[in-house]
C-alpha cells in the first residue's frame, strides 16, 4: 500500500507494488508507533529509488518534527539509527573514512585522498540525545579538487578541477609549489587514467620555473601531449591553468616531488694556477688563470651544467711551464736538488742550485700504473737499458669525460714476434683494439676515442730489447651531431658525446619510424650507430589508452589522397570513448571520416565526419570504437581528433516497438532501470516485457526488446483456450491475450476447468467487450479446484493473461460456447 499505520514491537514497511517498481507521482505517509518506554529502531534490508525520489525519516508523528535523514538512489548500508547508535557513516567520494565504531561517544575522522581538499569537518562525534535519537554533530564532509593552492610539501600531487570528472569552463588556476631553499622541484606526469587530456589549443596548462609568471617557462601543455619529466633550478614551481567558454575534457592529474640540487663536484685548482668563483650552482661560472711563467691549457671558464647529475660543461684547465721538462730514467744537474719526484712515466725535478756539485741519480721506470695527467710519458721498464723478461705491465690513462688520448712513439724495440705491446680503446683488456706491435718498427701516432685508454705490455722469458718510450697528450673529442628539432615528439638526454645515448619519443597520435635509441659511436670523426628517426601520423593503427589523439596521416602536411585508414580505440571495461574534432577540414562528402560504437562496421554507427567544421563529438556505449578514414583521388585536407574514456552510466534509449507503448519513470536510463513495453489492444507481447539497463561488454538494454503480434480470434460457437505450454508448466514473463467473437444477439459462455497459477502475480483477466478497456468480468489468480462458469453481456470477450518473471504453474483449462 501507499502510506498506512504500523504498530507493535516489530515490522516491515513496503514501498507501494514492491517487488516491483512503484508509481510515479505518488506520495506515501507511513506512521510507525511502540509503546512510549521504546524507541524506533529501524534499519533498510533494501533500498533503490530514482535519484529525484527520495525518502524521508522523521523523528516524530509527522513532518514537522526533527527530520532525521534524507535518502535517495541507491545503498548498499543503508543508515541505522537507535538511541545509543548514529547513522552509518559512508566514506567520502575520493577519500577514506577513519573509524568504524557508530556508537555514542565514538569520534569519526576523515581525510582525502592526495590533489583533493577536504571541505567540511575533519572530525564528527556521535552525540546522545535525551528522550531521541543519536545524531553526529556535524554533517558528512566532501572531497574536492581546489582550483588554485600553495603547496608546501616534498611530494604531492595537483588535479585539475572535478578530476577524474571532465574539468569546467572558464577556470583560470594557479598553483605555487614552495620547498625547502636548495632543494629542487621535480615535476612528473602521472600514470593514472586519463592522466592528461585538455581541448587541444584552447584550454592549456604552463608551468613556469620560479615563484611567477615572469619566470623562465619550463612548458605549455595543451591537448592530449601530456608533460614530459621536468626539472626546476630553483625551489619554486608556478602553474597556471586556464580553460575558455566551450569544449572540455578530461583533465590531468600531475605528481611532484622534491629532489636536493646538488652542486657540481669542486673543480681542481691547476698547479701554479689561480681559481676565481666559489659558487658550483647551477650556472655558476669559474674561472683559472695560471701564475707568471705558465700557459693556460684549456678552456680559461667552466660553468656548472643543470641536469640530474650535476657536472662542469669542460673539465679543469691545466698551467704548463714555457719550458716542458723531458723525463729521462738518468737525470744529471748541478746543485742539491730541492725535491725530486719519481712517477711510472718518468722523473721531473724542481731544484734551486747552492753549489756545482754534480749529481747522478738514476730511476728505474715502474711496470704500470693509473694516470690521470692530461699529458705524460710511458716507459719499458729500465729503458734506455732492456727491459725484464716474463713482464705483464698495464697502463691505463683516465682523462675527463670528452677527451680521448694522442699517443705517440718515441723509441720502440721489443723481440719480434714474442714481445708486444697492444693498445686498447677503452678501461679493458677486452676493449676494442687499437694497434699491437712488436719488433723494431717504430709505431704511427694513435688516437683513442674514449677518456680512457689501456697500454699493455708483455714479454716473454727469452731475448729482451730495450723496449719503448712513448708519450700521450689529451684532446677534445667532437659531438656527435645535434639531433633538434625533432618534429612532433621529444629527446631525452642532451649529452652527444662518446659513448652517450639518447632516446627519442613521440608526441600521442604519432608513431617512431626508425630506432628509438641511439649511440654516439667512438672514433675520430662522431656520428650516431642508427639514422635519426621521424615521428609520424600513421594511415590507422590500434590504441589502447584512456585518451590520446588521432591525426590526419602524415599531419601537420595534408593527408595523401586514395587512402583507406582503419584506427581501433580500446579503453579499459566499463568506459566509453568519448571523441571531439578540434580540427575537421576535409573534402565534403567524398572525404570522411566514420565511426562505428563498437571493434567492427556492422555495431552501430556513431557518426560520419565531413566537411570544413571543428567542435565535432560523439560518445560510444561500448569500450571499443572503430574509426575509418577514406580520402578520394582529388582535394586534400586534415583532421585532428582527441578523445578520452568516460566511465558509462546511462543506456542509450530503449528501441522502439511497433504496436507498443514504452512505460518508465523518467527518460535517464541510467545502470539498473527497467522499462516496460505494453502493446496496444488488439495485439499480444511476445518476448520480454521488461528489458534492464546493465553494463556487460557494452552499456546497453539486456536482452531483445520484445514484438507485439495480433491477437489470437476465436470466431467458432464454441471451443477451448489453453494457457501457453498447458498441460505442462506456463513460460515466465510472458503476456498473451484472445478474442472471442459470436454473432449477435447470442452471449458467451465460459468454463474454468482447472486453474492453477501463482497467486496475485500471475493472473487471468476475462473483459466482457473487444478489448482490456471493457469492463471486467472476472480475473483469476491462484488454485482452484472446482469449476467456476462466467457469462457475458455482449457478443465478445477479451482474455488477457500475464505472468511475472518467478514461480510457474500448470495453468488453465477454459471451455466456452455460445448462448
Amino acid at each position: 500500500p501507499c502510506g498506512g499505520q504500523y504498530s507493535g514491537l516489530e515490522g516491515v514497511v513496503l514501498s507501494p507494488n514492491y517487488p516491483h517498481n512503484y508509481t510515479a507521482g505518488q506520495t506515501c505517509s507511513y506512521s510507525i508507533t511502540v509503546s512510549k518506554e521504546f524507541v524506533v529502531f529501524g534499519q533498510f534490508a533494501y533500498f533503490q529509488t530514482a535519484m529525484n525520489d527520495s525518502v524521508e525519516l522523521f523523528d516524530g508523528p509527522n513532518e514537522n518534527a526533527r527530520l532525521l535523514s534524507s535518502l535517495a538512489g541507491s545503498h548498499s548500508a543503508v543508515p541505522r539509527t537507535s538511541d545509543t547508535q548514529c547513522s552509518s557513516v559512508p566514506e567520502p567520494r575520493y577519500g577514506r573514512r577513519i573509524g568504524s565504531e557508530f556508537s555514542a561517544g565514538s569520534i569519526v575522522r576523515f581525510e582525502c585522498n592526495p590533489g583533493y581538499l577536504l571541505q567540511g569537518s575533519k572530525a564528527i562525534k556521535c552525540h546522545a540525545v535525551p528522550n531521541a535519537l543519536a545524531q553526529w554533530n556535524d554533517s558528512i564532509p566532501i572531497c574536492i579538487v581546489p582550483c588554485s593552492g600553495n603547496l608546501t610539501e616534498r611530494r604531492g600531487t595537483i588535479l585539475s578541477p572535478g578530476f577524474p570528472e571532465p574539468y569546467g569552463n572558464s577556470l583560470n588556476c594557479v598553483w605555487r609549489i614552495s620547498v625547502t631553499e636548495g632543494a629542487g622541484i621535480q615535476a612528473r606526469r602521472a600514470i593514472q587514467v586519463m592522466s592528461f587530456a585538455t581541448e587541444h589549443n584552447w584550454d592549456s596548462l604552463e608551468i613556469y620555473d620560479g615563484g611567477d609568471m615572469t619566470a623562465p617557462k619550463l612548458g605549455s601543455f595543451s591537448g592530449t601531449t601530456a608533460p614530459a619529466l621536468l626539472n626546476s633550478t630553483s625551489n619554486q614551481l608556478y602553474l597556471h591553468f586556464h580553460t575558455d567558454i566551450s569544449v572540455v575534457a578530461a583533465g590531468f592529474h600531475l605528481e611532484y616531488k622534491t629532489v636536493g640540487l646538488t652542486t657540481c663536484p669542486e673543480p681542481v685548482v691547476p698547479a701554479n694556477g689561480i681559481k676565481t668563483g666559489d659558487r658550483y650552482m647551477v650556472n655558476e661560472v669559474v674561472s683559472f688563470s695560471c701564475e707568471p711563467g705558465y700557459v693556460l691549457q684549456g678552456h680559461s671558464h667552466i660553468s656548472c651544467m643543470p641536469g640530474t647529475v650535476r657536472r662542469w660543461n669542460y673539465p679543469p684547465p691545466l698551467c704548463i711551464g714555457n719550458q716542458i721538462p723531458h723525463p729521462a730514467p738518468l737525470v744529471c744537474f748541478v746543485g742539491r736538488p730541492k725535491d725530486l719526484n719519481s712517477a711510472s712515466a718518468g722523473i721531473l725535478e724542481n731544484f734551486s742550485p747552492h753549489d756545482r756539485d754534480l749529481v747522478d741519480v738514476f730511476v728505474s721506470a715502474q711496470c704500470g700504473g693509473t694516470l690521470y695527467d692530461l699529458s705524460n710519458v710511458i716507459l719499458s721498464p729500465g729503458f734506455p737499458g732492456n727491459y725484464p723478461g716474463n713482464l705483464d705491465c698495464t697502463w691505463r690513462i683516465l682523462l675527463p669525460v670528452g677527451y680521448g688520448a694522442h699517443v705517440q712513439f718515441l723509441n720502440f724495440s721489443t723481440e719480434d714476434n714474442h714481445d708486444f705491446l697492444e693498445v686498447r680503446n677503452g678501461p679493458q683488456h677486452t676493449s676494442s683494439l687499437i694497434g699491437q706491435f712488436s719488433g723494431s718498427q717504430l709505431p704511427p701516432p694513435l688516437l683513442s676515442t674514449t677518456h680512457e685508454t689501456v697500454i699493455h705490455f708483455y714479454s716473454d722469458h727469452s731475448e729482451n730489447r730495450p723496449g719503448f718510450k712513448l708519450t700521450y697528450q689529451a684532446y677534445e673529442l667532437q659531438n656527435c651531431q645535434d639531433p633538434s628539432p625533432f618534429p612532433n615528439g621529444y629527446i631525452i638526454n642532451n649529452a652527444y658525446g662518446a659513448g652517450q645515448s639518447i632516446t627519442f619519443e613521440c608526441f600521442p597520435g604519432y608513431i617512431l619510424v626508425g630506432h628509438p635509441v641511439l649511440t654516439c659511436q667512438h672514433g675520430i670523426n662522431r656520428k650516431w650507430n642508427y639514422p635519426f628517426p621521424r615521428c609520424e601520423a600513421p594511415c590507422g593503427y590500434n590504441v589502447t589508452a584512456q585518451n590520446g589523439t588521432i591525426y590526419s596521416p602524415e599531419y601537420p602536411n595534408e593527408y595523401p589522397n586514395s587512402q583507406d585508414c582503419i584506427w581501433l580505440i580500446t579503453v579499459p571495461q566499463g568506459h566509453g570513448v568519448y571523441i571531439n574534432f578540434t580540427l575537421l577540414q576535409t573534402e565534403p562528402v567524398t572525404d570522411y571520416i566514420a565511426v562505428w560504437d563498437g571493434p567492427e562496421q556492422h555495431y552501430p554507427q556513431l557518426g560520419i565526419f565531413s566537411g570544413n567544421t571543428a567542435l565535432e563529438s560523439a560518445y560510444s556505449s561500448f569500450n571499443q570504437v572503430l574509426i575509418k578514414f577514406h580520402s578520394d583521388f582529388s582535394t586534400s585536407g586534415f583532421f585532428v581528433l582527441n578523445f578520452h574514456a568516460y566511465r558509462l552510466k546511462k543506456c542509450p534509449p530503449p528501441p522502439v516497438v511497433e504496436e507498443a507503448e514504452l512505460v518508465s519513470e523518467d527518460q535517464d536510463y541510467e545502470i539498473g532501470d527497467t522499462v516496460r513495453y505494453r502493446c496496444f489492444p488488439g495485439f499480444t507481447l511476445v518476448g520480454n516485457e521488461e528489458l534492464t539497463c546493465k553494463l556487460n561488454s557494452h552499456l546497453q538494454f539486456e536482452n531483445p526488446p520484445p514484438s507485439c503480434e495480433a491477437n489470437e480470434e476465436r470466431t467458432a460457437s464454441a471451443g477451448v483456450i489453453l494457457s501457453p505450454g498447458y498441460p505442462k508448466n506456463y513460460p515466465n514473463s510472458q503476456t498473451c491475450s484472445w478474442v472471442i467473437r459470436v454473432r449477435p444477439p447470442y452471449t458467451i459462455s465460459i468454463y474454468v476447468e482447472m486453474f492453477q497459477s501463482e497467486k496475485q502475480f500471475d493472473e487471468l483477466e476475462i473483459f466482457d467487450g473487444p478489448s482490456g478497456q471493457s469492463p471486467l468480468l472476472v480475473a483469476l489468480s491462484g488454485n482452484h479446484s472446482t469449476q467456476l462458469n462466467f457469462t457475458s453481456k455482449t457478443n465478445q470477450l477479451y482474455l488477457r493473461w500475464s505472468t511475472d518473471h518467478a514461480t510457474n504453474k500448470r495453468g488453465f483449462k477454459i471451455r466456452y460456447t455460445g448462448l
